[in-house]
């Protein structure tokens, strides 16, 4: 019997993997700005002072979801490769930063 749900299972792994990287990011910036380190990202640094604390989070995972969904659409699951190796460098250097 046929499954009723359409699964495209090509872009759940890159999903996993931007989703994942995007939370280790959001969590070690949270940290290396409790330590008095600044955003460097202009952009994301912009949307800290104009939505507070916690606004910029917003941001970031709409940027990331319109990223996702552009990658989708294209088909070019690597962007999200891409994505997800470049955010968690980042991730890595901002733990080490404050570790």
């Amino acid at each position: 019997m046929m499954s009723m749900y359409f699964v495209d299972y090509s872009i759940i792994l890159p999903l996993i993997a931007v989703a994942l990287t995007q939370l280790a990011d959001i969590w070690t910036t949270l940290r290396f700005l409790k330590h008095g380190y600044t955003e460097l990202n202009p952009f994301i640094g912009w949307a800290m002072k104009t939505l507070g604390t916690y606004g910029w989070i917003l941001v970031k995972l709409l940027m990331i979801a319109a990223v996702s969904c552009a990658a989708y659409f294209y088909d070019q699951m690597v962007w999200l490769y891409l994505v997800s190796a470049v955010t968690g460098l980042v991730a890595v250097n901002n733990y080490r930063l404050v570790k």
